[in-house]
């Protein structure tokens, strides 16, 4: 190879790299929402009655919003509940948490269209992506069931 073929390889590979280390920080620099719920059944000694401990996390490094959660008995029939005061959103930092507790009767909802029976769990943020709380639909069985 001749110099000049030499120069512009090695320019090549250095733009390949500059591109490939600019998409990889990009994509580490993001807000990613981890979810999870966790059944709790009743105890007596602590006189708490059997429920749904739900949290999420920001374990991204840029902060987010989240609008509100939804309990949904299926994708058509689902209601929300806005997050922060005034339901103005709930923002997570960096590794922030925010958990909540759904008892059997949290589980039940009337609105304007119909009764809603809660047998599922999502996040909503200000940009509109639903985030799934993972074991969303067999704790809330088994909170039906106990």
């Amino acid at each position: 190879m001749t110099r000049p073929e030499v120069i512009s390889a090695l320019a090549l590979l250095i733009s390949i790299g500059s591109l490939a280390s600019s998409i990889f920080w990009n994509w580490r620099d993001r807000a990613r929402l981890r979810t999870n719920s966790t059944y709790v059944p009743y105890w007596e000694g602590n006189d708490n009655p059997a429920h749904v401990m739900v949290s999420v996390v920001n374990a991204g490094r840029r902060p987010t919003i989240l609008r509100m959660w939804v309990g949904a008995e299926s994708k058509e029939n689902w209601v929300g509940r806005y997050l922060g005061e005034g339901g103005i959103g709930l923002r997570l930092a960096e590794h922030e948490k925010h958990e909540f507790k759904l008892e059997k009767d949290d589980l039940f909802e009337v609105t304007p269209d119909g009764d809603v029976l809660i047998g599922d769990l999502w996040f909503e943020d200000t940009l509109g992506r639903r985030h799934l709380v993972k074991n969303a639909k067999r704790n809330l069985q088994q909170l039906w069931t106990a």
